[in-house]
């Protein structure tokens, strides 16, 4: 099957519960992703409420293939629909996917792989189950958004039934993140960087990713979380952002923009030789800025990281297993690998169950991260009249062990149950190319 194009239907939940920042984040996540689409590759967005609906095309004739001339006019267009979706009624999963196999199935384009990206936050309350009528050689990726538990089952079992990759993001803030992955599950871009930093007034970030295929062309998209901001191709002052970059030969002169939005930018980057290429993000507001940075290589290297996690956890007690290892040209080859793990968002009265020091007069000594990426100390008193307050996400690295075959394991004990999410990154050189290489990789997993 060839990767040189590939055709994805966005299945959009616009459902009443998808009101506010739900949405908002949606739109820009949704964006983002269409915007890094490669020429030739087909497109269908598909909005669903209680009954779905075919936003892009309009109607049910198929992909809209993004042309080789000028792809910005169909990228243009479809995130116009995009930003003119609005929250409304109740979830209908299965005529979603119907909608978004019926566009598939419209593409004679048998040699190149077919998926679709399905979000949703609530559990499906019109329709019927979509399980059991699932369709075939269709890999359906799956986002779950929030806490609802009965959905993040449905969303996992039909990623699993279709061969897709599940996802869960606890907070909208989280989309970006998850739909540059997605870029990589589909088979649209290689993601070199997926990562999540906080920006503070006039101190810049140096983000580098190694280049090593031999296309002409590196992608690379920021998101930031505040809507106050605004990208500025000179000098930042006051609320804005500015992004530079450098390569092997030294400074690339400025970079256009391919398209930017309210909170996104998106650039692409001529590039000449493979080594190591930097962003630089500089900003320059008072408040920190909670900003997702990622690079993509269009050109689907040969070069694969593999991951997957597996849990035998019962009422949140157990482990969790992860493997993960590199191929060329499905060869496993060496790599060094980092897994970093994301433990689920829990409240301090969860945090404190069993604790023999619970008491009125107990003050946590912890922090957690608000929306608008402030660090702040829990203060209330705990106790009969303590508020409810969640403890933020924790991280941890995962130690990995070496087995054979150029594959590394992990294991992670577990206490509590929800959604854990691994960060897995990989560098080495290439046996073949001796060209150096950065990958990653986003994996969610539930644990009952």
């Amino acid at each position: 099957m060839s990767l040189d194009h590939t055709n994805v239907s966005l299945l959009l939940d616009t459902s009443g519960s998808m009101d506010g920042k739900k949405l908002a984040d949606l739109k820009t996540s949704a964006s983002t992703f269409v915007y890094i689409m490669k020429r030739k590759d087909g497109l269908a967005l598909i909005d669903f409420n209680r009954n779905a609906n075919y936003l892009y095309p309009p109607t049910n004739t198929g992909m809209k293939l993004i042309p080789v001339d000028d792809p910005k006019v169909v990228q243009d267009a479809a995130v116009e629909k995009i930003e003119s979706l609005q929250d409304q009624g109740t979830t209908n999963i299965k005529e979603a996917i119907e909608y978004g196999e019926n566009q598939l199935k419209h593409r004679n384009s048998n040699n190149h792989p077919k998926n679709m990206v399905l979000l949703s936050d609530g559990q499906y309350n019109t329709g019927g189950n979509p399980v059991p009528d699932l369709p075939e050689e269709i890999k359906i990726h799956t986002i779950s958004l929030g806490n609802n538990s009965v959905n993040q089952i449905i969303m996992k079992e039909i990623a699993m039934k279709t061969g897709g990759v599940y996802h869960h993001s606890t907070t909208p803030a989280d989309l970006v993140e998850i739909y540059n992955a997605c870029l990589g599950d589909t088979n649209v871009s290689l993601v070199l960087v997926n990562q999540r930093i906080i920006l503070e007034k006039y101190q810049p970030r140096i983000i580098p990713a190694e280049y090593a295929s031999g296309s002409k062309m590196l992608e690379c998209s920021v998101y930031w979380e505040n809507e106050n901001v605004r990208y500025t191709p000179d000098i930042p002052s006051g609320n804005q952002i500015n992004v530079s970059f450098n390569g092997p030969d030294g400074e690339i002169e400025q970079v256009v923009p391919y398209a930017k939005g309210d909170r996104f930018v998106i650039f692409k980057i001529p590039v000449s030789n493979a080594g190591q290429y930097n962003a630089t993000v500089w900003y320059t507001g008072d408040s920190k800025l909670l900003t997702t940075l990622a690079f993509f290589d269009p050109n689907q290297s040969v070069i694969q990281l593999h991951a997957e996690a597996t849990s035998d956890s019962k009422s949140g007690m157990g482990n969790i297993e992860i493997l993960a290892n590199v191929t060329e040209e499905d060869k496993k080859i060496p790599a060094t690998i980092n897994v970093s793990l994301e433990y689920p968002l829990i409240s301090v009265e969860e945090a404190l169950k069993g604790n023999h020091s619970k008491s009125d007069k107990y003050k946590p000594d912890v922090s957690y991260q608000g929306s608008n990426g402030e660090v702040q100390l829990l203060e209330p008193k705990l106790g009969n009249k303590r508020d409810h307050l969640e403890i933020p996400v924790s991280y941890r690295p995962v130690f990995l062990k070496n087995l054979k075959n150029n594959t590394k394991k992990g294991e992670v004990k577990t206490q509590i149950s929800g959604a854990y999410i691994l960060r897995i990154t990989a560098h080495g050189v290439s046996p073949k190319t001796k060209e150096p290489f950065t990958l990653t990789r986003r994996v969610s997993i539930n644990v009952e």
